[in-house]
């Protein structure tokens, strides 16, 4: 098979896929940030999974590590709605968690909670939500809350309201 790498092609054209990056390692896309600068990646390296982003600025294709830690595979990673962090799955800790790292400049890391966990997803409002905590033998669950200056909340576990799964619904959710 050949080499999965990142293109783009509008929805609405019949215009072909524009090639946006092309190496020898395969990339898996997983987010782009809310202003459309950022494309995050995946991609497979002599090392593991690692988490990169890739500028989409006219006339620019400038490629940059977000995670890559050493012997840990990295990957799953969501932008915040408000573009400021970058919630993604990594093994570092010797098993997988979630962690937030700041974002673009990636200064900043913390973890999501002692709790195992993957599949990271923000809600419009900001509220990371994760699935894990295979320890228990079950899937669970959780919210973080995270306030403006990226501290977080205790994770929600097993949260006192049930969670409602909506499949089909045709008029907008707020």
């Amino acid at each position: 098979g050949g080499r999965l790498n990142l293109y783009e092609k509008a929805v609405d054209s019949a215009a072909p896929e524009r090639e946006l990056l092309a190496t020898p390692d395969n990339k898996i896309p997983s987010a782009l940030s809310p202003d459309g600068k950022w494309l995050l990646f995946t991609q497979s390296t002599s090392r593991g999974f690692d988490v990169y982003m890739l500028s989409r600025g006219p006339g620019t294709r400038e490629v940059k590590p977000l995670v890559n830690a050493p012997a840990s595979p990295e990957g799953q990673a969501v932008v915040s709605p408000d573009g400021k962090w970058v919630a993604y799955t990594s093994a570092e800790s010797g098993r997988i968690q979630v962690y937030l790292r700041s974002f673009p400049d990636g200064g900043t890391q913390r973890k999501a909670g002692e709790q195992l966990g993957a599949e990271p997803r923000w809600s419009r409002k900001g509220e990371l939500f994760l699935r894990g905590n295979y320890a228990t033998g079950r899937t669970s669950l959780f919210s973080v809350s995270l306030g403006k200056d990226g501290a977080m909340g205790k994770p929600a576990d097993e949260p006192d309201t049930p969670l409602t799964v909506v499949v089909n619904w045709k008029a907008p959710i707020d």
